[in-house]
């Protein structure tokens, strides 16, 4: 099981995993310049209610929090697409905004 952190006295788990997946998504938008991208994942994933892209679940007294499957498929994919130095900017941002389309985002 992956360590926790305490939340009213409860451990939590998976928060910070999921915090590091978004900010390497973001990060990896940043470094290759799709700026644009980045404001459309704010505004098209981001905005959405929580539960629309995580699951908290309390089981035997700790906190279980996770992206919703999709979300974290579309964060890896957006994480390693923005990072493919054989591919120009143009067709990576072509790429995750189809599958932000596929998505239905």
């Amino acid at each position: 099981m992956t360590a926790g952190y305490p939340l009213d006295g409860r451990v939590r788990t998976g928060k910070r995993e999921m915090h590091a997946l978004a900010v390497a998504a973001f990060a990896s938008l940043e470094h290759a310049e799709l700026t644009d991208v980045l404001e459309h994942l704010r505004t098209r994933v981001f905005d959405r209610p929580p539960n629309d892209l995580m699951d908290v679940e309390l089981v035997d007294g700790v906190w279980h929090w996770q992206f919703k499957p999709f979300v974290e498929l579309l964060l890896r994919h957006i994480t390693e697409t923005a990072a493919d130095p054989g591919r120009s900017v143009d067709a990576r941002r072509a790429d995750v905004y189809g599958v932000l389309d596929v998505l239905g985002f």
